[in-house]
């Protein structure tokens, strides 16, 4: 089972372009982003830092398709970008194709990728959770 969203960023001229998608599955993360959008850090910035969120209350590590459902919330401001979930091609370059590119019926069936784009992959991995919060807040380096 996968879960995908779309990540939308506002134009100049106020509609609404899809930039870019991202597609969990239960034991990965991947994305792809338009080359040449500035999204693109933001997506690697969100693949370096990442995990799969907590859920039932954050007591149960989840998995990559629950990144999914927070995402709709945490990467969308309503101002000048927006993530949606739609239902999910069979792989993320046909997601991309679709919803990204604009392709149907034919030509989405036909399309190959044929320039390198922004698909990163991470691995499921167990996160332990805390039997409580943090006996002393972590220090931050000075900048």
């Amino acid at each position: 089972m996968s879960r995908v969203a779309i990540q939308w960023k506002r134009q100049e001229d106020g509609d609404f372009k899809a930039i870019g998608v991202w597609f969990g599955t239960p034991k990965s993360l991947q994305s792809r982003v338009l080359p040449g959008q500035r999204m693109d850090t933001f997506f690697r910035s969100i693949h370096s830092m990442a995990s799969p969120p907590l859920i039932e209350n954050g007591t149960v590590p989840g998995d990559w398709t629950d990144f999914i459902g927070y995402a709709l919330d945490a990467l969308s401001n309503g101002h000048d970008s927006m993530v949606t979930e739609v239902e999910p091609e069979a792989n993320l370059d046909l997601t991309y194709a679709k919803w990204v590119l604009g392709l149907e019926g034919d030509a989405l069936n036909r399309w190959k990728p044929t320039t390198v784009a922004t698909i990163t992959v991470m691995p499921m991995f167990d996160l332990p959770i805390a039997d409580g919060p943090p006996s002393s807040t972590p220090h931050l380096p000075d900048a």
